[in-house]
Parts: C-alpha cells; structure tokens; sequence
C-alpha cells in the first residue's frame, strides 16, 4: 500500500510557548484517497498544515509526504518540493490583487521543474471546466467576486496536476450551493490525487472517503486512512 502521507512520533512545539505543542503518533494517508479533517482554532490545524506543505521543518518524528522524508530536506529543498508536487488552495485565496486573472494561475508555473509550456496547455481545459469567462479571466483579482476569486485559486492549485492539494478553509465565506460545487469540482478534477480537506464545518464530512478530528487524532494517535 501507497502512503501520501505517513507520520510517526511527530512533535512541534513552537519556540517559546510551553503551552501548545502538537503530537501525533501515528497517521497514514493512502495515495489517492480524499480526505476531510476537522480542526478548531487552537488545535494546531495551521502547524500541521504548514508541516504537512513544508513550510515549517519537523525536527521530531518522521514525516514523509509523497515518500519524501521532509525532515531530511533543507529549506529550498522543500521550496522545490511544495512547488512540484502540492497544490494550497488557501482560506483568503491568496490572489495577488493587481494581477489579472490568468496571471494569479500561471504564477503556479513560476517554481515546478516542468516546463511552462506543458503547464499553460492546461489553462484553457481547467478554466473552461470552472465557467472561468475570457473576460474574468483578463479582470485584476480585486475587482472579482468571491466565487470568482475562488474559482481562480482551484485552477492555480490544479494546474500543475499535483499528486497532493491541500486545501485551507477554503468554502468559509461561500454559501451553502457554492461551497457544495467547490468541493464536488475539486474531487471530479483531482481523481489521481490525495487532497486534504480542512476546516471547522463538521457537515461537509460526507463529501469525503474518510474524516478525521486533529483533537481526537492527537490524543487517540492512530489513524490509517
């Protein structure tokens, strides 16, 4: 069996807070799978996620993403490793205002080892699938809608087909129908991937093959999923 993700006696405490410190004894993610988590404020959702991305370094425990061991990896090696091989769909999109927005989706083509080329052909199919307009498409971030913004981050996490998306709180501010398409449109167009869900709505459990709560996968600290 295939592991995106395998964790085992991982730890993160942040400097100079005795009061918080994230522990997880044991956690597998089959590849493929797609996955929801629930996490409260103060759960540490954001240190995990930033552990999981490589963000962060884990200096505790074993972290493998994608086979990758990522306690083995410098700094820029895991720059090169988040830029080729996960998609973040963040809670505030992180669209670059002034940029149009078919620049904010071929910013995913900055840093990945393919080459610009094979990325941009996947533009037109992604955008077309997401009622993404030519017209949208030329208009600056800030000057967009919501759901627009939105649809503009799904297909810059997309666009590299990246066998892991990670996906932020990203359905906080849409209404139930929107949130219900954005997740639907993200499982039908990641079929290959492993996608991790994350946020603080219990009710979109049932869109995913498995849930699990990080309150309850710390102190139980087993979970195959």
């Amino acid at each position: 069996m295939e592991f995106a993700v395998d964790i085992q006696d991982l730890t993160y405490r942040w400097p100079g807070n005795a009061d918080f410190s994230l522990n997880i004894a044991r956690w597998q993610i089959e590849a493929g799978k797609k996955v929801f988590l629930y996490g409260q404020s103060g759960s540490g959702k954001s240190t995990l996620l930033n552990l999981l991305s490589a963000v962060m370094p884990a200096k505790q425990g074993k972290l493998c993403v994608l086979g990758q061991d990522l306690t083995s990896l410098a700094a820029a090696q895991r720059d090169a490793f988040r830029a080729n091989n996960i998609g973040m769909i963040f809670q505030q999109f992180n669209l670059l205002p002034f940029l149009s927005g078919r620049q904010n989706i071929e910013l995913a083509t900055l840093f990945g080892a393919k080459t610009r080329l094979a990325k941009l052909e996947n533009i037109s199919t992604i955008t077309d699938k997401l009622g993404l307009s030519a017209a949208v498409l030329k208009q600056q971030a800030n000057q967009m809608s919501v759901g627009q913004q939105q649809r503009i981050a799904i297909a810059r996490a997309l666009l590299l087909q990246p066998p892991l998306i990670i996906a932020d709180e990203p359905t906080s501010a849409l209404d139930s129908d929107l949130r219900d398409e954005f997740i639907q449109f993200l499982i039908a167009n990641s079929p290959n991937s492993t996608v991790i869900f994350v946020s603080h709505d219990r009710s979109l459990a049932p869109h995913f093959d498995q849930s699990f709560d990080l309150f309850e996968l710390q102190r139980r600290g087993v979970a195959v999923c």
